[in-house]
């Protein structure tokens, strides 16, 4: 709705006939519900990170040369929720409006912020953003700077749509900006209200909330389970920003972790070398993983995911299983492996591949052990 010169016209044309804006409300809603579908079960996070990808791969940034003269639609909500591309897609606030619409019905907090886009070349002009509140601090999310206008691809995929505005602090760096000051809040209800940018990354290792590792996207599939890793401390990364999720496990890795579930229990004597060797140790007497004949442990070789299923079923006390395996290639399944595989499907702890196959003799990904060893302590 806007005001003219005149007075109190609050109805734009595309409304002006009876009924239009309910019809429009209803067909918003109805949008709203069929795209929230989309969006998988999760955190905060997980569900943003959606919702930013839904829209970002719905439209395209309006490419119109003069946005003074592109009339009122890419400014609402219902044309972002639509999808459309060229000079007839959303601009910041359609954006902005339908990232906010979408995490309502999600029950998600979350403000319209409205002031100035400032570039780094000194540009400057109005703007609109969003705010949401996770645990309590409020970051920044930038749907229209996530989804920039490319030239030489139009469409509504054009492969520039990214995560780097979605939620981060307001020191946050980016393209050598820092987000508040690129973003210059002014009369907003957020402002108003007292509700003020977090000083630091959400990815920042904080207490609740860390994600420390450059790799690891919150759109990847397994993000919540290399959180869930980090939360109970059962995984670190290979360094200190870098998980390296499609990197192979070892079993000096491996039972690592499994020493890490365990508590860390007292090791009266190490009796294998490495870094790992208070948990192999610990490890072998309990029996839950076993050496090579030549008495070491082989800790850098690669674990296979029917290995895996073993080790974790004998960690449970070796339940005794009854039936056969159903996977499309269970042929290729050792016996000593056949228990652990059942009873590993099912507890819910290892999943099948595309196919209907369990894939028992592929090695077993630093993401797929997260996910593992996370379904697993629950």
């Amino acid at each position: 709705t806007l005001a003219d010169n005149a007075g109190y016209s609050m109805r734009i044309p595309a409304y002006g006939q009876s009924g239009a804006i309910q019809s429009a409300l209803q067909a918003r809603e109805a949008l709203a519900t069929e795209l929230l579908k989309e969006v998988p079960e999760g955190d905060i996070q997980t569900k943003v990170a959606a919702i930013n990808r839904i829209l970002t791969l719905r439209n395209e940034y309006n490419r119109s040369a003069d946005l003074n003269s592109i009339g009122y639609l890419p400014h609402q909500c219902l044309a972002a929720l639509t999808g459309r591309e060229g000079v007839k897609g959303p601009v910041c606030d359609g954006y902005s409006k339908a990232f906010k619409l979408l995490c309502d019905r999600l029950g998600i907090p979350c403000t319209l912020a409205t002031g100035r886009a400032i570039r780094s070349d000194g540009h400057s002009e109005y703007h609109m953003w969003n705010q949401v509140a996770v645990n309590g601090n409020w970051y920044g999310v930038d749907v229209a700077w996530n989804d920039p206008i490319d030239q030489k691809v139009s469409g509504a995929v054009s492969g520039r749509e990214n995560e780097k505005f979605l939620l981060v602090g307001g020191e946050t760096v980016i393209d050598g900006m820092r987000f508040d000051v690129s973003h210059k809040a002014e009369a907003t209800p957020s402002g108003a209200n007292g509700v003020f940018f977090s000083g630091l990354l959400l990815n920042d290792l904080q207490e609740g909330n860390y994600m420390p590792f450059t790799d690891v996207s919150l759109s990847d599939w397994y993000y919540p389970y290399v959180k869930s890793a980090l939360e109970k401390k059962l995984m670190g990364g290979t360094s200190a920003d870098l998980f390296v999720p499609k990197g192979t496990a070892s079993r000096g890795q491996i039972v690592q972790i499994l020493y890490n579930l365990a508590g860390q229990p007292d090791v009266s004597e190490t009796k294998v070398s490495g870094w790992y060797g208070k948990a192999a140790t610990w490890a072998m007497e309990k029996g839950y993983m076993t050496g090579y004949p030549d008495g070491s442990f082989h800790g850098d070789d690669p674990v296979t995911r029917e290995q895996l299923a073993t080790i974790l079923w004998a960690y449970a006390g070796a339940p005794a299983q009854e039936g056969a395996l159903t996977y499309a290639d269970a042929a290729k399944v050792h016996d000593y492996a056949k228990a652990a595989l059942l009873w590993a499907k099912e507890e819910g702890v290892l999943s099948g591949k595309p196919g209907s196959k369990v894939d028992p003799l592929g090695t077993a990904t630093r993401a797929e052990i997260a996910a593992v060893f996370s379904n697993f302590a629950k």
